[in-house]
């Protein structure tokens, strides 16, 4: 019998070395011997970044039937590939996804914890040079639905004025504020706002 466990590695292994359609065949041949959500889940991962968005979307549909939880039906959502092929490509991305988060919307959606059931949120929207407020604002909606404790007020803030004196405050919170592509493009950013004006942390 084949080795579930062998072919989990197996399948981690070819991912971390870039094959990752080796990856998604080790996967496939685990799902024949182990139904876990886990297994669709990382597959559809793999086929997302091979802008393969139909069977990821498979996959992570098979991780919901498997598991009952949400997480997965937003995954499938918040997918789009990573290299769009064409402009009525990229409307037709942009219009499922609209779609499909106003159906999660409508339908009610919970996520006990999102920071760890959602990997990835809509990060190649940016690359469609399209206005994305509207989107992102819909999938705000979804996740606060999601899990509304992420809605917590402290109950200072209401009343808070703010720190005494006139400047603005603006804090920068990143990982990736340092030799990377998010730190260079807004190293000068951040260095050349007004110090007269904010205070900048």
């Amino acid at each position: 019998m084949t080795n579930p466990q062998a072919l989990f590695q197996r399948s981690r292994q070819q991912s971390a070395q870039g094959d990752l359609k080796g990856a998604v065949e080790t996967l496939r041949a685990l799902s024949a011997v182990l139904s876990h959500p886990l297994v669709h889940s990382i597959m559809g991962d793999l086929l997302r970044e091979m802008c393969e968005t139909e069977s990821a979307l498979q996959c992570y549909q098979r991780a919901y039937e498997l598991s009952g939880n949400d997480a997965y039906r937003l995954r499938g959502a918040l997918t789009l590939p990573p290299i769009m092929t064409s402009r009525a490509s990229n409307t037709a991305n942009r219009s499922r996804m609209a779609e499909s988060l106003q159906r999660l919307l409508a339908g009610g959606i919970h996520i006990e914890d999102p920071v760890k059931m959602i990997p990835h949120l809509a990060f190649h929207l940016a690359y469609h040079g399209e206005n994305d407020r509207d989107l992102q604002r819909l999938i705000a909606r979804v996740i606060a639905s999601a899990c509304p404790v992420l809605q917590y007020t402290a109950p200072h803030v209401p009343t808070w004025n703010g720190v005494k004196g006139d400047k603005i405050e603006v804090v920068f919170v990143s990982s990736y504020l340092k030799n990377h592509t998010i730190g260079r493009l807004n190293r000068e950013l951040i260095r050349l706002l007004d110090r007269e004006r904010f205070r900048v942390t």
